[in-house]
């Protein structure tokens, strides 16, 4: 009686596996965009930073803003919160290309 119960609790969970993983592959192409955009968007932000300087703020508030708009070399970049921007831009272009 057991093995019933097992043969169709397996059943029934092999078959949601089933029709989550075709859900998730049809997302795909939505997630590649997604990737994509991301990337563009913190390309975007990078260069209005640069050509823009930031008139307020300090280092103390830097962590506020996506972008930091102060210099990040050496002990700044070691304690930085995020990676670089090209190293976020490179990542997002990665895995969109891995998908």
């Amino acid at each position: 009686m057991n093995y019933i119960k097992t043969t169709l609790l397996l059943a029934a969970l092999t078959s949601i596996f089933v029709l989550i993983g075709g859900w998730i592959g049809g997302q795909k192409g939505a997630l590649v965009a997604l990737l994509v955009a991301l990337a563009g968007a913190l390309r975007k932000l990078h260069e209005a930073a640069a050509r823009t300087p930031l008139s307020v703020g300090t280092p103390a508030t830097a962590s506020l803003f996506i972008i930091n708009p102060f210099s990040s070399g050496g002990l700044t970049r070691m304690f930085s919160t995020h990676p670089p921007v090209e190293e976020r831009i490179r990542r997002l272009e990665l895995l969109a290309r891995g998908l």
